[in-house]
Formats: C-alpha cells, sequence, structure tokens
C-alpha cells in the first residue's frame, strides 16, 4: 500500500512539472561558476573562447519548435574584425539565445556593435555524428556591448557593467590573443564605434571655436584693407 502511495505522489509530481515548465531549455550552455568579478567572466570567457571577434548585430527572431515550445533567440551578426582564431565567415547565425540558463541568456539585439567570445558546439549527435553545430556565446563573459565612450560586459545572472573604453579594451584583448597591430587598428576601424558623447561635444566646440577664429580674421584684414584705402595719398 505504501508503495502504491509512494508511486502515486512520484507520478503527479512529475506531472506537475511537465505543465508548468514554461520552455526547453539547452541545459549545456549554462554555467554553474560564480564569477562575481566581472574581469574574472572575461578571462573565463578569454580562455575557453575558439574565436574573438568583432560585429554588428544585423536581426533577431524568436525560434520556436514544431511543438510550440521556445527554442530561445536566433541572432545574424556581420563580423567586421578578428581578433582571435580561424573565422573566414563574414556572417554569423548564433541561435539559443535568451531561453538557456536561470537568468536568462545573453540575447543580441539589432544595432549593437559587439566584441565577442564565441565557441563551437554541437547541441545533438545521430549515430555517433554531430548534428546541429554551430557559433555559441561563451556563457560567462560572451557578450561586450560597444557603445559610445565605454564596453559594457553583458551575461547571464549578473547586471550589466562598464569594464573599459571600447577602444582601449579591444587593443587589450588583441594584444593578449596575439593579433599584429595591424589587425587591431583594421578591427577597430571596421567596428566603426561611434565616439563618446563628450568627444563628440569637443569637436564641435573646437570647430565652432575655429570657424570663429578665421571669421574675425578675415573680418579684420578687409577692414583694414578699406582703411588703407582711405588714406590719403
Amino acid at each position: 500500500m505504501k508503495v502504491l502511495v509512494l508511486l502515486t505522489c512520484l507520478t503527479l509530481a512529475l506531472t506537475a512539472l511537465s505543465v508548468t515548465a514554461p520552455h526547453r531549455t539547452a541545459a549545456s550552455t549554462c554555467s554553474m561558476i560564480d564569477l562575481p568579478d566581472p574581469f574574472d567572466r572575461i578571462n573565463s570567457a578569454f580562455e575557453s573562447s575558439e574565436v574573438i571577434a568583432l560585429g554588428t548585430v544585423m536581426g533577431e527572431r524568436l525560434v520556436t519548435s514544431n511543438d510550440g515550445f521556445d527554442e530561445g533567440y536566433e541572432s545574424t551578426v556581420n563580423v567586421v574584425g578578428v581578433l582571435k582564431g580561424d573565422l573566414t565567415d563574414s556572417q554569423l547565425t548564433i541561435p539559443r539565445l535568451g531561453d538557456n540558463c536561470p537568468g536568462g541568456g545573453t540575447r543580441l539585439h539589432p544595432g549593437e556593435h559587439v566584441l565577442l567570445m564565441l565557441w563551437h558546439t554541437c547541441y545533438a549527435y545521430r549515430s555517433g555524428v554531430p548534428e546541429d553545430c554551430h557559433w555559441a556565446l561563451s556563457s560567462l563573459g560572451g557578450k561586450i556591448l560597444l557603445q559610445p565612450g565605454q564596453a559594457i560586459l553583458e551575461d547571464i545572472d549578473y547586471k550589466p557593467v562598464s569594464v573599459g573604453v571600447p577602444e582601449q579594451f579591444i587593443r587589450d584583448i588583441g594584444a593578449r590573443a596575439g593579433a599584429t597591430d595591424d589587425q587591431i587598428e583594421q578591427a577597430l576601424q571596421a567596428a566603426a564605434i561611434p565616439p563618446a558623447e563628450s568627444s563628440r561635444t569637443l569637436a564641435v566646440i573646437i570647430a565652432a571655436a575655429f570657424s570663429g577664429l578665421l571669421a574675425l580674421l578675415v573680418g579684420t584684414r578687409l577692414l583694414l584693407k578699406r582703411r588703407q584705402g582711405k588714406e590719403p595719398r
């Protein structure tokens, strides 16, 4: 009798779990490592990554399986520079984002300029042959959002945090990865990171001051010429 009651309770518990589960998860991409220091997460991602690339996110879509389960978001990224590893593809499709960990996987939103630390993985095997293989973000420290004036680490289970200035951050990562100075500079130029607001403001002030000085010089020269023309000979 006790065995029957136990089996009944177990069946009810499993049924409740299957009903309340919101979607399937890719447990293999979840990290159980607690790294509160953002630079520890970046170091972990750097060491585990096969490729480090700069790119612009071109699109994002929610993928739904045939049985109605969300498979997470899939983003398309145009690659503009490579700092580590061999990557010949000019465009990457990175699936299973946004649903693969308790805190939400790292999504890539259209229009973002990003530095990505990637590794190659396969989600299925058939008769020992890998299937559903693709590039994936390192589970911690995989995405650096490049914004005007600051590089922001965005990853699972942690709040976004600034980790420095984009240009210097890219140079540091490139140098650590063994990229040449030319590779780093080409990647920086191709990334086309918008300048910080303070830099734009300073440039506007300098341009305005130069224009004012030039106008003053021209006006002074014209005034002198007029005076010289009025002097008696």
